[in-house]
């Protein structure tokens, strides 16, 4: 059984392999700062995989605090610590840092209408505009890169390096499936995401290149029938950190699962410990939308629209 510190180090070892895993982390820690007339908190409590991930990285797993809004001060200096020392330093995915930037900018204007009644906020309230300054230049480094290149060949830079990546071996270690739903949840983390929504003119390159990486990870050329059952069953290699981590980072959300069947199935697989039988956890669950076959090809194709769609939701 591994221990605490075994756990945290995988999942330390996972993030640098996937920067969007850290990404989300933060992110959600971010989307979980709630100002109103007289507090400012981060929601706790909120367990499972997110928990385990936010205190290996800030090394809190022994020390965590249950509740950091017991004052005003306490949770401002909380809020602006974490933005400070992990989120400006540590983002580097485009979607997160444009979303961030929007969640701080809200959580600042909230601030403010606190300090002229706590002015013992002053300082913290510094803290924080100095963390806003610092996330405001990198956001502007990004947006000089996609102002000098252009959004589309910003976005066509990203998804050759997503790819590149993959051929280089980034995802080997993972089964065939895994690999190609963390190559698109990258791809769509990226300025790439942003073209799309208004411009989904690579679908078809991008389908093309998925293709070309699973006909080499599965040495199966592209219209050879897989039936869907081992697909699935390959994720049984996945161990239960792992699995932890890519249920997590691919989760639908709010997302209509109705137009997501494989992404749903593979979560919800994921959720189960290592070993679970497919075939009596699909017939419990009582899957049906599945096809019974799926090559390389039709994968593909679906899995880029299921990405699009959980990524961008109803623009994609």
């Amino acid at each position: 059984m591994m221990v605490a510190q075994d756990i945290d180090q995988e999942i330390l070892e996972l993030t640098q392999k996937l920067p969007t895993l850290s990404d989300k982390v933060i992110l959600d820690m971010v989307n979980g700062i709630e100002v109103s007339r007289d507090h400012i908190r981060v929601r706790a409590n909120r367990g499972g995989f997110f928990q385990r991930a936010w205190d290996a990285l800030t090394g809190k797993s022994h020390r965590r605090q249950q509740q950091i809004d017991q004052s005003l001060t306490e949770g401002l200096a909380a809020v602006s610590n974490y933005v400070q020392n992990l989120a400006l330093h540590q983002v580097q995915s485009d979607r997160a840092m444009i979303r961030i930037a929007e969640i701080l900018y809200e959580t600042r204007e909230g601030i403010i209408e606190l300090v002229d009644s706590h002015k013992k906020l002053q300082h913290s309230v510094e803290i924080l505009e100095h963390a806003l300054a610092d996330l405001k230049r990198k956001h502007q480094v990004l947006e000089e890169e996609v102002n000098r290149l252009g959004l589309r060949q910003s976005a066509a830079i990203h998804m050759n390096r997503v790819f590149d990546r993959w051929a280089a071996g980034a995802y080997d270690e993972y089964p065939p499936l895994i690999q190609l739903m963390l190559a698109l949840d990258e791809l769509y983390w990226s300025p790439f995401s942003r073209y799309d929504a208004t411009n989904p003119e690579f679908r078809n390159q991008v389908v093309d290149k998925v293709i070309i990486q699973l006909n080499r990870v599965t040495g199966r050329g592209p219209t050879e029938l897989y039936t869907t059952r081992q697909w699935l069953g390959s994720l049984d290699k996945v161990g239960n950190v792992k699995r932890d981590a890519f249920a997590y980072l691919l989760n639908p959300g709010k997302s209509n699962r109705e137009l997501l069947p494989i992404t749903t199935v593979t979560v919800g697989l994921l959720e189960q410990p290592a070993g679970v039988d497919v075939e009596h956890w699909l017939h419990q669950n009582g899957v049906t939308t599945l096809p019974h076959v799926l090559a390389n090809k039709l994968l593909s194709q679906r899995m880029v629209t299921e990405t699009a769609l959980r990524m961008l939701g109803d623009v994609a």
